[in-house]
């Protein structure tokens, strides 16, 4: 089974980076979570604290879903996916010490019942 979530994020990724190519953007650091929540877990609160995750300053995008149950997606198993986008490898390393995201993190890391993450820098087009 472990085999088959890193298969799935690899794939996740795969199109993630395609798509961004194709529209030709600066290439950007990517952080991204697919994460099974807890029964209990606030979803909503949750979601609005999630999406402030743009005011830490070296966030440019927050990206957070539900994973939409339908035939073709195959990760069963997680419940939300999470892409967070940063100028570089630095900028998710401050992130992650933000306190704000910190904070965040540690109120609700009880409501985490399996997390998958995997960073990636985009692969850019040169014209």
């Amino acid at each position: 089974m472990q085999l088959f979530k890193k298969v799935i994020i690899i794939w996740v990724l795969t199109m993630f980076t395609t798509v961004a190519c194709t529209h030709k953007k600066p290439t950007y650091f990517y952080h991204v979570l697919l994460i099974e929540f807890t029964q209990d877990a606030p979803i909503n609160q949750m979601t609005d604290e999630i999406l402030h995750f743009k005011q830490i300053p070296s966030v440019i995008d927050v990206a957070f879903g539900k994973i939409k149950e339908h035939q073709r997606n195959t990760i069963t198993n997680f419940t939300h996916c999470l892409i967070l986008t940063f100028k570089d490898k630095q900028g998710l390393e401050a992130y992650l010490k933000a306190p704000y995201h910190v904070k965040i993190y540690e109120k609700h890391k009880s409501h985490i019942a399996a997390i998958q993450t995997a960073d990636f820098n985009a692969i850019s087009l040169t014209e």
